[in-house]
């Protein structure tokens, strides 16, 4: 089986948050995840700054993409017979690298 992939950078504001989203092939199984955004490492009340000026201070590398690159290496790595099955295997292991990373953050 042939698997064509393609991906695309944001181009919005790509040259100032660094790509978040990760897919994974193993065999004939696929996993695509999203990386959720992050807020800029700034005061929480940024709506008097500027995007671009906000997205300089975008956490890089992001928590967000060791999270969707996590989850989709679990889920095609995953034995466990279902999607439905590997899908918890890769909420738990995120769960657990979200644990690691909040001691850190």
């Amino acid at each position: 089986m042939k698997t064509l992939i393609i991906s695309l950078l944001n181009n919005r504001h790509g040259n100032l948050v660094p790509p978040e989203d990760a897919y994974a092939v193993k065999g004939g199984v696929v996993c695509v995840a999203d990386g959720i955004t992050r807020d800029p490492l700034i005061d929480p009340d940024w709506r008097g700054v500027d995007t671009e000026e906000a997205l300089r201070h975008y956490p890089n590398p992001s928590p967000a993409a060791e999270a969707a690159r996590f989850c989709c290496q679990t889920f095609v790595n995953s034995q466990a017979g279902t999607a439905l099955k590997r899908l918890k295997q890769a909420n738990t292991a995120i769960a657990s690298l979200n644990e690691r990373l909040s001691v850190i953050i």
